[in-house]
């Protein structure tokens, strides 16, 4: 994951707009502000207001994995505001720049590092990919060869 990320993308109207991502440490929190510090040095701060969802991640199990319940399932991110924030804690910001200011409308406190199962990347390669194996190549099958 990128420590800190601005890039611009088309919105649903045909516009574009500027999304910044940032990844690293709550240097100050109040109900108003956030500064997050990365592991580069970039310090950013970001406006807090109604509009701002905070979520905190369940800490990882004693393994380093995501916990779990008794069930198997992973634990779900719990909603908090502002004030459940601390200084010294990760975090990750997203938001959408509007002019010089910029609000965070998303922040997730937790520990980032914790392994999840591939964390999503990579399951759409290969699913599809060796399932039909001694059927023969498609391009015999195209032409009407038996494999």
């Amino acid at each position: 994951m990128p420590l800190h990320a601005e890039s611009v993308v088309k919105n649903g109207d045909g516009g574009f707009e500027t999304r910044l991502t940032q990844q690293g440490t709550i240097e100050a929190v109040s109900s108003a502000s956030i500064t997050v510090k990365s592991e580069d040095g970039f310090s950013q701060t970001y406006a807090i207001n109604a509009g701002t969802k905070v979520a905190k991640l369940p800490p990882p199990a004693a393994d380093g994995t995501m916990p779990r319940d008794s069930t198997g399932k992973r634990l779900k991110p719990t909603a908090a505001t502002a004030a459940d924030l601390t200084t010294g804690e990760q975090v990750r910001i997203a938001d959408v720049k509007d002019g010089s200011g910029i609000t965070a409308g998303q922040i997730v406190a937790g520990a980032p590092g914790a392994q999840g199962p591939g964390n999503g990347l990579g399951r759409g390669l290969g699913n599809g990919l060796g399932k039909q194996l001694g059927n023969g190549h498609w391009k015999d099958k195209a032409a009407g060869q038996a494999p």
